[in-house]
């Protein structure tokens, strides 16, 4: 199934866009896990790209203790990003 979703993942081609990405990334890699490409999102995300590391792997970063973490970094991104959006 993960190899599946991958080459599915691997042969889209996603339209480029005009608005910023934040990329939520895990930093532990299992055998199976695939790895973003961060470049390859700056190619269709025009608006830039933010890569944020966080603890964990694709599926225990969502489990305790890593959640608590990706909660963080979620709230502050969401806050900075209504901050930045009320600017204009």
């Amino acid at each position: 199934r993960i190899a599946t979703n991958i080459h599915v993942s691997d042969a889209y081609l996603a339209p480029p866009i005009h608005t910023p990405v934040t990329l939520f990334l895990a930093t532990d890699h299992t055998e199976n896990s695939y790895v973003i490409d961060v470049e390859a999102w700056r190619k269709v995300a025009l608006g830039g790209v933010t890569p944020i590391e966080v603890p964990g792997n694709h599926l225990n970063l969502i489990q305790k203790p890593h959640v608590a973490t990706l909660g963080d970094l979620l709230r502050t991104q969401v806050e900075k990003t209504m901050g930045e959006a009320g600017k204009t």
